[in-house]
């Protein structure tokens, strides 16, 4: 028995089920089942019962007395191991993450916030780029791990969905949903509604990024827009330069031009109100990536920050 043995233990009493704990430490099912049978011959105990064909299972009375013990020893090994690495070096610890220029958010602000705070020695350095430039950035090992999103069916994603593919890259869902936000004035007519359907909008001007893709996202809508009902639509856009972001709001909420957001809209913009829209069924997902190879300590504390928020959100709703 050695150390893996116990932290695959551990994975299989955190995630209730052997498959989902061999996908989880790149262990196949057998080598699992086998560090399991190992520690229970030498413990002299069984801690697992499986109880049905998908693996789960459940803690024998032996095993809930057990666990937390296993758990502390591999908490502690994993803070003697911290401890070496900074003995090694004297050096700042230095962490590089990417994100897609966005308005809104894919959980990467609240994450990048968590991280700061729990880790104010370690320098992150953040790099701002469009998703196929963050992609080639991780896989060339310049940085540690990425936030993108990918929206519906566009035919755009197949390249990011065939990268992600690729074994060596691991990746947590930070957001996924197929609501559509719009922010219109505080002082607009519809401000006060629980929500609309783009067809209220059909006269309004859609005010876009630049960092957004100026083909696909506005035809998207305005094809949403003729199936509710609206083919004769005035479709106006209006592009503003992502770095101007502070304008794009102002624009918002002095009452020229509304702001779509398929990704969670920002909070606190004063004079701008976020409605639903009823008539859209795209999915938007938000993922965080990072390459499996990259076993630094700054990535897997981010990684805890990252998985940390991901249940926070599952509490919140």
């Amino acid at each position: 028995m050695d150390i893996r043995d116990l932290e695959s233990i551990l994975a299989v009493f955190r995630h209730k089920s052997f498959s989902e704990a061999a996908y989880q430490t790149d262990f196949s099912l057998s080598a699992i089942s086998k560090q399991v049978g190992r520690v229970e011959k030498e413990f002299g105990l069984k801690l697992f019962e499986r109880k049905t064909k998908a693996n789960l299972m459940t803690l024998t009375p032996e095993g809930e007395s057990v666990l937390p013990a296993v758990e502390r020893v591999v908490m502690e090994y994993e803070n003697m191991l911290w401890q070496i690495e900074n003995c090694k070096t004297d050096k700042q610890r230095s962490l590089s993450i990417g994100y897609v220029p966005l308005i809104g958010t894919i959980g990467e602000r609240r994450i990048l916030a968590d991280y700061f705070v729990k880790y104010p020695k370690t320098e992150v350095i953040q790099v701002i780029l469009f998703r196929k430039d963050l992609l080639h950035l991780l896989f060339s090992g310049k940085l540690d791990g990425i936030f993108i999103m990918l929206f519906g069916n566009y035919e755009g994603n197949r390249e990011a969905w065939e990268a992600l593919s690729n074994n060596e890259l691991k990746t947590i869902s930070t957001m996924k949903g197929d609501r559509l936000w719009v922010g219109i004035s505080a002082k607009h007519p519809l401000a006060g509604h629980d929500s609309i359907n783009l067809a209220d909008l059909k006269d309004e001007t859609f005010i876009f990024s630049s960092a957004q893709n100026p083909l696909y996202f506005p035809s998207m809508i305005h094809r949403v827009l003729e199936l509710s009902g609206v083919p004769e639509a005035v479709f106006k856009t209006r592009f503003v330069d992502f770095i101007h972001k502070e304008v794009i709001l102002d624009l918002v909420a002095s009452g020229n031009g509304v702001l779509l957001q398929a990704c969670m809209p920002p909070h606190r913009c004063e004079d701008i109100q976020f409605l639903p829209v009823r008539d859209w069924n795209v999915e938007t997902t938000g993922l965080f990536v990072y390459r499996k190879s990259n076993t630094t300590r700054v990535l897997r504390d981010f990684i805890r920050c990252v998985e940390s928020y991901t249940k926070q959100i599952q509490q919140e709703g």
